[in-house]
């Protein structure tokens, strides 16, 4: 037997159920942590690292931008902010559901959507006022906590998006909006006005998510996987994963791969930097739950369903 030949009974092992017309394999990561979480019943749905990437932070439906966190609760319809020592943000609360939310790049501004209604938010630095930081107030350092309120900037609303908004992705000038009947919006912020409208040709997305730059759409529909265009509407890429529904995608930071967590024992990244795109696969003895990017984009760190944390490495 040749090399050749040996090497392609390789390639079709490894891709199990992965179409090789779309994806060429590599093995580019390589497993850093594997740790079991001490409590047992914490049911951890969000993870999110720190800015300086040494620390991750695992919660129930908190959303981290590394300064600020916010958290979903009283049956998602409240936000509280993890207030610290040096500032403090007052709770919203909301008659409807809270679909979705999401911070801006400036770090002050978050988004948020009450079923088909995005509503834009920005913190507002009110006071900075001296506290003590020793029982001899007098001649202890000057320590000063800021003290921010919560204002409505603008409401978005689209007739088109129909049962809930599942993803919202912005920056200080454009806002993209994906809702699960299968429409996608994008939005001039300076003007307030609704510039695209494309409809999800297919059936309703089993999940969709958004690139930091607000260029492509991942969707998916239970085992089929769509990297889209936004400005020019079409579809750049399709993997077909045989009998495996797709749960959800994360993209990284510099948009350039895209994290996949399907229905078994295996995580998937696409690296999206060359055609067709390269698939890392992941395999792992427990089933990723939900994941998230270091700020560098070179790890990936998820939740299992055996409730331990795992962290992939980029070897590149």
């Amino acid at each position: 037997m040749n090399k050749k030949l040996i090497i392609l009974i390789f390639v079709s092992i490894s891709l199990k159920c992965f179409s090789s017309e779309y994806v060429v394999v590599q093995k580019g990561y390589t497993k850093t942590l594997s740790q079991n979480l001490e409590n047992k019943n914490h049911k951890t749905n969000s993870i999110s690292w720190k800015t300086d990437g040494k620390t991750i932070k695992l919660d129930s439906n908190t959303y981290s931008n590394g300064t600020y966190s916010a958290c979903i609760r009283n049956n998602r319809k409240s936000i509280v902010f993890e207030n610290s020592d040096d500032y403090s943000i007052p709770q919203l609360d909301f008659e409807s559901e809270i679909t979705c939310f999401s911070w801006s790049n400036e770090k002050n501004k978050f988004a948020i959507a009450l079923g088909n209604i995005i509503k834009i938010y920005e913190l507002k630095l009110e006071s900075s006022q001296p506290v003590a930081t020793s029982f001899y107030y007098r001649y202890s350092p000057q320590k000063y906590i800021n003290k921010y309120s919560v204002q409505e900037i603008t409401t978005l609303e689209s007739k088109d998006h129909q049962g809930y908004i599942y993803q919202i992705r912005w920056d200080e000038s454009t806002l993209i909006s994906c809702s699960y009947n299968g429409y996608i919006k994008v939005w001039d912020l300076n003007e307030e006005f609704e510039t695209k409208s494309i409809h999800w040709p297919f059936a309703r997305p089993t999940s969709i998510s958004c690139s930091y730059d607000g260029k492509k759409i991942a969707l998916s529909h239970n085992s089929e996987l769509y990297i889209c265009d936004v400005e020019n509407v079409k579809s750049l890429e399709k993997f077909k994963f045989d009998d495996n529904i797709i749960m959800s995608t994360y993209w990284s930071p510099d948009n350039s791969k895209l994290a996949v967590i399907i229905y078994n024992t295996d995580l998937l990244i696409c690296d999206l930097t060359t055609y067709p795109s390269s698939l890392h696969i992941l395999e792992n003895e427990r089933m990723p739950i939900t994941g998230s990017w270091s700020p560098e984009g070179s790890r990936f760190a998820y939740k299992t369903n055996a409730n331990t944390i795992e962290v992939y490495q980029s070897n590149n």
